[in-house]
């Protein structure tokens, strides 16, 4: 099963927003290049067993000046096996 992540975006600048729908530019890399000094924090993880089965999660929040973006991921539990 694949990956998958929902993100909650707020970001002064569309420019750097397009740059990271192209697909070609993590959120991170993005940031740097605009030159955005930005902040991490893990807001919370687990485990769950779902319709794709068994899964980690985790929301984690960045943000910097004129950006500020919630992210939640959920990761098959064999990519880690």
């Amino acid at each position: 099963a694949p990956a998958n992540s929902h993100i909650r975006c707020t970001m002064l600048t569309l420019a750097y927003l397009s740059d990271n729908l192209d697909g070609k530019m993590g959120i991170g890399q993005l940031l740097t290049k605009h030159g955005i000094n930005y902040q991490t924090k893990l807001v919370d993880c687990g485990e769950l067993t779902g319709e794709m089965g068994p899964m980690f999660w985790r929301v984690y929040e960045i943000w910097g000046p004129g950006v500020s973006i919630r992210i939640t991921e959920y990761f098959p539990k064999g990519i880690y096996a």
